[in-house]
């Protein structure tokens, strides 16, 4: 309780329902153990690192915001805020990634936006310890799994691969629900299963594709990077979020 006090200190308000944290706020510790009180996560809090300034994203008493309004956006040589989570698994195993989100309600989610990609979940390759690699000496590429926004006539949330795209219509304030099982396998094709919740209407998905670039785990990240060139207000909030292994028939 004490903690949630301090972290309603450090909260002050924004563009209409958008609201962001305050420079001066909080402890990294306070934070991850705030947001995985708030999405009800179910794996050591420890595993939470931002990538967000703190006036991009918001802890609130049901979830995690994040907001991008092109002036609060630049961070690690990208446009983004951005909760990037390591759980660690072996290649071969399969994971069950769940989480929940809504769009806050902005113009730019009904007229497109400048720019190509928006991408509001992803699973990203990392250095392998293992080789001597560090971010230093490590080449790293576009992330081979991930959720995207894209505007054709209408908002669609896309399931991207290389060779393959799920595409969904939504809305903003719509409530999502995302189960995401991927079953991790290096040199030749993963499996992508699951399905996506839209206000209660379900999008099921399976397919298999090259999903990983390296045969060290990739890590999960949650939140919104775009291209450079966007610099419309967008916003999205997270409020629940699960990641298990699971047998495969599962």
């Amino acid at each position: 309780m004490i903690m949630r006090k301090i972290l309603y200190l450090c909260l002050f308000g924004g563009l209409g329902s958008y609201s962001a944290m305050a420079a001066a706020c909080c402890s990294e510790a306070q934070k991850s153990a705030e947001l995985k009180q708030v999405l009800e996560y179910n794996q050591p809090a420890e595993q939470f690192f931002f990538e967000a300034s703190d006036k991009a994203i918001a802890l609130k008493d049901d979830g995690v915001q994040f907001i991008l309004t092109g002036n609060n956006s630049y961070i690690f040589n990208g446009e983004r805020s951005e909760v990037s989570v390591q759980s660690p698994y072996d290649v071969g195993d399969t994971v069950r990634y769940q989480f929940s989100f809504k769009l806050l309600d902005s113009p730019v989610f009904s007229q497109g936006w400048d720019g190509v990609w928006v991408i509001v979940a992803q699973w990203h390759d990392q250095p392998d310890p293992r080789k001597g690699e560090t971010w230093s000496n490590y080449k790293s590429s576009s992330p081979p799994l991930s959720y995207q926004l894209e505007y054709d006539d209408q908002l669609y949330l896309v399931l991207h691969t290389d060779n393959h795209d799920e595409r969904i219509p939504v809305r903003p304030e719509q409530q999502i629900t995302c189960r995401t099982q991927v079953h991790w396998l290096y040199k030749t094709d993963g499996r992508v299963s699951g399905w996506c919740d839209v206000d209660g209407v379900r999008h099921p998905f399976d397919f298999a594709d090259d999903i990983m670039i390296n045969d060290y785990y990739h890590y999960f990240k949650f939140g919104l990077y775009r291209d450079k060139n966007i610099d419309a207000l967008m916003g999205i909030e997270y409020n629940a979020l699960t990641i298990n292994e699971v047998n495969d028939e599962e």
